[in-house]
């Protein structure tokens, strides 16, 4: 837990550590990688930044709720996440490590929140995509897609959401359907 903690440590180190059979090691470890994450530039620690990124993949995917938990609660305001942890957070299956990075992180790309929409087993996970900041039109037809009501009034109430006139024409046919559409 020590040498997981200290700042010291070779960042090749982590790998190892991202594997340690304890769970507070993995824990703090991933506290400490996004710690350091906007220091570690891509072009300028080239090799430095992908043992952070290739650590943080491995945590996103612990078996640990808590450690996942806290990996998508602190990185879904990171802007430079690692798109490749991000999506790999943003398809979990718990809400508590799936939702933030659905609703908040801006580093998930639309290909993934696509991906998300059309492979998510779960119906929050539309609603919490139509609820982010600002939407594309590809996403917001992918939200329309689901045919998840909830997620569909939230995305008409979302001023970021851009709804193209081909999209707002579906949107008014289904809308016969769904009385939760007709106010926004």
């Amino acid at each position: 837990k020590a040498v997981a903690k200290n700042p010291s440590t070779p960042m090749q180190a982590t790998t190892l550590l991202a594997k340690d059979k304890v769970n507070d090691v993995r824990f703090v470890l991933a506290h400490r990688l996004v710690k350091i994450l906007p220091e570690l530039s891509a072009d300028k620690y080239s090799q430095l930044y992908a043992f952070a990124v290739q650590s943080l993949g491995m945590l996103a995917l612990d078996e640990v709720l808590k450690i996942r938990k806290a990996l998508s609660e602190t990185l879904k305001d990171h802007a430079p996440t690692p798109p490749d942890v991000a999506a790999q957070l943003a398809k979990d299956l718990e809400r508590e490590v799936s939702e933030p990075i659905l609703r908040f992180c801006v580093a998930i790309s639309d290909d993934d929140l696509i991906d998300v929409l059309k492979t998510h087993p779960a119906n929050w996970a539309a609603e919490a995509v139509a609820q982010r900041r600002s939407l594309s039109s590809r996403v917001s037809r992918a939200v329309i897609d689901t045919g998840n009501v909830e997620a569909g009034r939230h995305l008409l109430l979302n001023e970021g959401a851009e709804i193209g006139l081909d999209l707002l024409d579906m949107i008014v046919e289904r809308a016969r359907e769904y009385p939760e559409w007709h106010k926004p």
